[in-house]
């Protein structure tokens, strides 16, 4: 049980195909925390975070690990992230969903027990294991292009967040390099590629309104490869 539980976390945690090494390591501590207790799911995680394997992205950008960013955890996250409140107390979060279901994952209504995705999905074409893309089509893809579209013009409903030229952003945006290093820390981890900053920073610096920097830096960020893929 103990190689297949923790498989299942560390595909979820941290990454798609960790090592027959990374799965070994963590399921020994599953079996026995170093106290001669089993299950003990406090060391299991933390035995998961601090892998090597997990690490390897701190000091090597380069490292290919990683896993798809679900759309629940997408659209959530950045939410999250900029501080969206919600302007209706007596409306549910029905509306969430219905944005998340467009991608193919419903909160509570995944398709099988076995969650919204298979946990031995392999992309076609390729020997990559990667679980969360099963539930990834162009369709989807375009969707997400348009979920990021109504997050940047504050058009989630029920919801609302200021990203005017006078927010937080906006004031930040007078100098796009400061945005841009902000976003980096604040939806990458700090961990955005400096060609990807560089992109980021000529697409907005000609432009003259600083809530439309903001919109467009969010956009940029929240479609490209390097934000879907959690490292």
């Amino acid at each position: 049980m103990g190689p297949f539980v923790c498989t299942q976390l560390i595909q979820h945690l941290v990454t798609s195909s960790p090592s027959a090494g990374y799965v070994s390591r963590v399921a020994a501590v599953f079996a026995n925390d170093g106290t001669g207790t089993r299950g003990n799911m406090q060391a299991v995680l933390t035995a998961i975070f601090t892998d090597q394997e997990a690490r390897a992205g701190d000091t090597n950008p380069a490292y290919d690990g990683g896993h798809l960013r679900e759309p629940i955890l997408f659209l959530t996250e950045m939410m999250r992230g900029l501080g969206f409140s919600n302007t209706d107390p007596n409306a549910s979060y029905e509306s969430l969903s219905n944005y998340a279901n467009n991608l193919n994952e419903r909160p509570y209504r995944a398709n099988s027990v076995f969650n919204f995705f298979p946990p031995d999905y392999v992309i076609p074409g390729t020997s990559l294991n990667a679980p969360e893309f099963a539930i990834e089509n162009t369709a989807t893809a375009t969707l997400r292009e348009s979920l990021a579209d109504s997050i940047v013009n504050n058009k989630i409903s029920s919801f609302t967040v200021d990203l005017s030229s006078t927010s937080t952003l906006g004031t930040m945006a007078a100098d796009p390099a400061t945005l841009v290093n902000y976003l980096n820390t604040l939806l990458m981890h700090s961990q955005m590629p400096a060609n990807m900053q560089n992109v980021i920073l000529n697409a907005i610096t000609p432009l003259s309104s600083n809530a439309q920097r903001v919109r467009i830096a969010l956009y940029l960020i929240m479609t490209s490869p390097q934000y879907k893929i959690i490292h």
